[in-house]
Order: structure tokens, then C-alpha cells, then sequence
């Protein structure tokens, strides 16, 4: 039997903590955008300028759980 090349790719939530000291402004910032009209997306890039701001910036050592992976599909490669 002989083998092939296939690419096996998933979707899974991740949820990332940390924990930091907020300047009050900043949160409550961040409580104004959250009632805002602004778009999702917008809503979205505002928020995580504040949270970069803090240095959120996810990585695998911020990883508080994570999803089992769903969707899981596999493409051969030609």
C-alpha cells in the first residue's frame, strides 16, 4: 500500500486570561464601547486596542480552556 499527502484541519474555541491593572479610564472606555452603536467588527478592533494596550496578546501560555476540535475535514494534496 502506498501513502498520500493529506492536510487535516480543524475549528476549535480558544479562551485566553490574563489578568492585569487597568487604568479606570481605559475600562470604562471599554464599558462605553460595549453600549455603542458601533458595528461588531468595529466593537471588535476598539476593544482589543485597549487590551493589546495591557499586553494581551494571545499565546499558548494565556490559554485558560479550550474547545475538543469540530469540523475536522482532511484535503488531499496533489
Amino acid at each position: 500500500m502506498g501513502t498520500v499527502k493529506v492536510n487535516i484541519t480543524a475549528t476549535s474555541t480558544v479562551r485566553y486570561s490574563k489578568t492585569v491593572e487597568m487604568n479606570e479610564v481605559d475600562y470604562e472606555r471599554y464599558l462605553a464601547i460595549c453600549h455603542s452603536e458601533m458595528n461588531s467588527r468595529e466593537i471588535d478592533e476598539e476593544v482589543k486596542e485597549i487590551a493589546v494596550k495591557y499586553g494581551f496578546e494571545p499565546c499558548d501560555d494565556q490559554i485558560e480552556d479550550i474547545d475538543d476540535p469540530e469540523d475536522i475535514e482532511f484535503d488531499l494534496i496533489s
